[in-house]
């Protein structure tokens, strides 16, 4: 969260400054990076790794395939339910100066 809020600040702070913006730039990808990096060693191996170690041997591969069946099929079903369009016209409509 802390290096979204990084890249905010920073792609703001191009807008209004844009002598240095490849400066700008260079922080905000390079937090961007920090976040991915530090997602794959933290949260991301929860879905795919503790549900192998918690079941018996014999479960073990039945359960990783439900668990992963299910991850895939409920981000398809948040993906597939949120009419971006509509939100678009949400946010154009809020934001008219």
């Amino acid at each position: 969260m802390t290096c979204w809020i990084i890249i905010t600040i920073v792609l703001a702070r191009t807008e209004a400054d844009s002598a240095h913006s490849f400066q700008y730039g260079a922080v905000a990808v390079s937090f961007f990076f920090a976040f991915f990096a530090s997602f794959g060693m933290g949260v991301l191996g929860v879905p795919w790794l503790y549900l192998t170690e918690i079941n018996a041997f014999e479960m073990r591969t039945k359960g990783a395939s439900l668990a992963m069946a299910t991850n895939w099929i409920m981000n398809y079903v948040s993906s597939s339910s949120t009419d971006f369009y509509h939100l678009q016209k949400i946010f154009a409509i809020s934001s008219t100066d």
